[in-house]
């Protein structure tokens, strides 16, 4: 079979999978959030910093806007629109609005470099950037090397000012969210005539080197991975979710479970806006009574250190959910132990618009991330070419919720996603003879000792259980005999700890070349906002 044809039997694959996800027949996102804001319009739909959204006023404020961006500013279909903030709840309003106006969402880290911000600006042609009064020094350096022609300025809990952002030789208008919304008034917003195959967002996502490459996500992608996941929790009508979001939502799976799953099916997201905050974390919980939480194994581990966790109602909780990077079994352990609750781990990426597979609480088994959702093929593909043991290989996807693609893609990652519609992760794993899929390393991290594989996350499961240790991370050094040799970093939680000690520990446990050989104490481990470890930055060390 040539590539045309394994192309469109792809194709059709996959837009038969939409169909039966799909069972609504909703034409574009936009349908269904304007169905439910319809029909909850009296609900909650999002909380944060003591303000409560409802779905009424989350349709009337998003129109608005769309008609804003459409009228006023000459936005037209499939314009890039980049959405700069924290989790406030004008992010929803902001980004329903620009896909009401069939516009592309470009989520953007507000923490960001300005080198960072300046290629994913320049690489996307965003027209407009939406951001916080206040966060705007580092756009107007580099402004001027972008298409970007207006700032949507958002207050603070200080207020907000319409002013003008230097931007070297020019300036960028500012307009404020309130003035937008007033000037949006009144029109009548053009049917745009979406439909499941539009795009939807370029979702920006950490490469293997150089700066992080957009991924084109569609309407049926969005729809398809937020029906897939859905399968974990059936929603109650007249008892909807209460999620608890402490993950940026500019992080792809925070976006389609809060902006978009939660939302449209009549839930209330409770919007934690800095990453990081426990207090505020903990202060919700406490509160509200949530039936769903999602993180990172890094924010299970500071809840459990905190000392009101135990204060926190769990009594209608339907499952924690954890991804991102291992989940420790100590964490899983005492987490059911003090709560009552179990954490789900689950597996997806950027290009796979967060989904592939979960435990649930029907199929877990701790260790792994869970069975393929439903509609989602997983493969194992030998590496190297070599021959691969039973079951093991590297992570192939495929199903209704994979990219489209890449945004500019240059000649190697465009070999990421092949003519039959296989995405290649670049993840090393194992799926057991039930279908639980075990990850173990991303391929690039797997390191050579005298050509043998040292996989990172074996050795810090084991480096963890020192109780000295409170966190630790692995990579590999050039090492001239052995090609390479196992690094240790680690951040104490007992001050008289040695490197001594922790090899010691790490010879009982592990087969000699596994044992680290450098090892290196750090105050703090480099993480991104959402508490995933960037290993990376610590293999430039």
């Amino acid at each position: 079979m040539n590539h045309a044809s394994s192309e469109m039997k792809f194709f059709l694959y996959e837009q038969d999978m939409l169909r039966y996800l799909n069972r609504e027949c909703y034409t574009s996102l936009n349908e269904w959030l304007q169905q439910s804001c319809s029909v909850y319009a009296k609900r909650v739909a999002f909380t944060s910093e003591g303000r409560e959204l409802t779905f009424g006023e989350l349709d009337e404020l998003s129109l608005a806007l769309a008609s804003y961006f459409h009228f006023v500013c000459g936005l037209n279909k499939g314009d890039r629109v980049a959405i700069r903030l924290p989790n406030i709840w004008q992010y929803p309003v902001v980004a329903w609005a620009a896909l009401r106006a069939g516009l592309v969402i470009v989520n953007t880290d507000p923490l960001y470099s300005a080198p960072e911000l300046r290629h994913q600006l320049i690489d996307s042609g965003a027209r407009m950037v939406v951001t916080q009064e206040g966060a705007t020094d580092s756009l107007g350096r580099i402004l001027p090397e972008t298409e970007v022609e207006q700032l949507l300025l958002i207050p603070n809990l200080s207020g907000s000012a319409e002013r003008p952002v230097l931007a070297g030789q020019r300036i960028a208008p500012a307009v404020s969210f309130e003035s937008a919304v007033r000037s949006g008034e009144g029109w009548k917003l053009p049917d745009f005539h979406l439909t499941m195959n539009d795009l939807a967002l370029v979702q920006y996502t950490g490469g293997t080197t150089g700066f992080p490459r957009g991924v084109m996500l569609t309407h049926g992608n969005v729809f398809s991975s937020v029906m897939q996941s859905a399968e974990f929790s059936e929603i109650d009508p007249d008892r909807p979710d209460l999620v608890i979001c402490p993950i940026p939502i500019h992080h792809i799976y925070a976006f389609t479970l809060n902006v978009i799953s939660i939302c449209c099916r009549g839930g209330h997201s409770v919007l934690i806006p800095q990453a990081g905050d426990t207090e505020s974390l903990i202060g919700a919980m406490k509160a509200y009574p949530f039936t769903l939480l999602v993180g990172v194994n890094a924010v299970f581990a500071t809840l459990l250190n905190h000392p009101d966790f135990d204060q926190a109602d769990f009594s209608r909780v339907v499952g924690i959910i954890s991804g991102g990077s291992a989940l420790r079994e100590d964490i899983v352990s005492e987490w059911f132990k003090r709560s009552g609750t179990h954490i789900y781990e689950g597996y997806g990426l950027s290009e796979t618009t967060g989904t592939v597979s979960c435990n649930t609480p029907l199929a877990r088994r701790p260790g792994t991330v869970g069975r393929a959702y439903r509609s989602t093929q997983i493969k194992l593909v030998p590496v190297d070419g070599q021959q691969a043991a039973a079951h093991h290989g590297e992570v192939w996807v495929r199903g209704p919720q994979v990219m489209h693609g890449y945004w500019n893609p240059s000649a190697e990652p465009a070999l990421a996603l092949d003519h039959a519609g296989w995405f290649r992760t670049g993840d090393i794993g194992a799926l057991d003879e039930d279908g639980f899929l075990q990850l173990f390393d991303r391929l690039q991290d797997v390191i050579k000792v005298s050509g043998m594989d040292v996989y990172p996350s074996e050795v810090e499961s084991v480096v963890s259980r020192h109780p000295g240790i409170l966190e630790c991370a692995v990579v590999g050094v050039p090492d001239a005999p052995a090609g390479e040799v196992v690094k240790l970093f680690v951040t104490a939680r007992d001050k008289n700890l040695t490197p001594q000690a922790i090899t010691q520990f790490c010879r009982e446990r592990l087969v000699a070349h596994k044992v680290p050989v450098h090892i290196e104490f750090l105050s703090s481990l480099p993480k991104s906002s959402v508490g995933k470890l960037l290993r990376r930055e610590l293999g430039s060390n």
